[in-house]
């Protein structure tokens, strides 16, 4: 073979007629070096490239820089609900993809409209996002409650009951003494699963709601219809399920009145519950937190009793630790 009428074949660079030489010397590459990816990125990466595949919209949003991005795609590589529950795998960030979708339901207190546009202007938007904010703790709160509901690989994990038990688990956890009840919640849905399978082996049998949740699974995890139809479903079955399951106290926040006691008990000093080397030791009056002894997810009393003086670093680990905790 031949370049510029120069003999190019069996030469190595150095025998080439400097012609060659400079053209492809004039050749620029583009090179990406990889040093955290692991082995099936990769060779999902190369295959993509090789046949030209588009890039979908998870990946399209990985390369927006930002906390929101950073904390989600913590969650997904080191949370127990990822790497040991769900039923599907991680392929093009898959994890991240229903990731963000749960965390836009978190963010905006329910069913939503899911799209790609509206996921991608939430990573905009949360370049600045706090890994410590209330929404933060909140949604490490449910995947909790669900990574101990289902504590191993489930088939009922499936992408589209992922997104709806995690918006009817953040409804509930609020409002219920659900925490404690996670073996209770995983049974529950496992039920519910077999049910739904034997009734799409017979559809003949009497069971509209049934009907109307496979109805509603079928046309998108992204459908703001179909998210509020599988909630409302979902929640009738488990509450007629868990008959016992107790409402928590209405009060949720110390009141200043009993702020102020809780600091006065303790004289300004922290509990420390969790040896915290980092623990302030001793508070003010404006920058102290008052916690629940028993957490109020389990059914503590808003009270003085079963209150105690928290510095906010010590509150924060427990929260980190314990996001069930209040």
């Amino acid at each position: 073979d031949s370049v510029n009428d120069h003999i190019v074949e069996g030469k190595y660079y150095e025998d080439l007629h400097y012609e060659v030489k400079e053209e492809l010397d004039s050749y620029s590459l583009s090179i990406i070096i990889l040093e955290e990816e692991k082995d099936q990125e990769i060779e999902e990466m190369f295959l993509r490239l090789q046949n030209g595949m588009s890039l979908n919209s998870a990946e399209k949003r990985n390369a927006i820089d930002g906390n929101m991005r950073d904390f989600l795609r913590d969650v997904t590589l080191t949370h127990k609900l990822f790497t040991s529950s769900v039923w599907f795998e991680n392929k093009r960030y898959a994890h991240d993809e229903y990731a963000v979708q749960m965390m836009q339901i978190e963010m905006l207190d329910g069913p939503t409209v899911i799209s790609a546009t509206r996921l991608g202007q939430m990573y905009n938007n949360g370049k600045n996002f706090k890994k410590n904010s209330a929404e933060a703790a909140k949604f490490k709160r449910v995947l909790n409650f669900l990574s101990r509901a289902f504590p191993e690989k489930s088939p009922e994990l499936t992408k589209a009951n992922l997104v709806s038990l995690y918006t009817l688990a953040s409804e509930l956890l609020p409002i219920y003494t659900l925490t404690p009840r996670g073996k209770d919640f995983g049974e529950w849905f496992r039920g519910f699963e077999k049910r739904r399978d034997e009734y799409n082996e017979n559809p003949q049998q009497d069971d509209d709601e049934i009907h109307a949740y496979s109805l509603a699974v079928s046309q998108g995890t992204g459908s703001l219809p179909s998210q509020r139809i599988r909630r409302d479903i979902l929640r009738n079955y488990l509450l007629a399920s868990i008959p016992d399951l107790a409402l928590l106290d209405e009060q949720r926040l110390f009141t200043e009145e009993q702020r102020l006691v809780i600091f006065r008990k303790a004289s300004g000093k922290c509990r420390n519950p969790d040896n915290n080397p980092e623990c302030a030791k001793i508070c003010t009056k404006d920058n102290f937190h008052a916690d629940h002894i028993i957490p109020h997810s389990k059914g503590g009393k808003t009270t003085v009793s079963n209150g105690q003086l928290l510095c906010p670093s010590c509150n924060w680990k427990k929260l980190d630790k314990m996001p069930t905790a209040s």
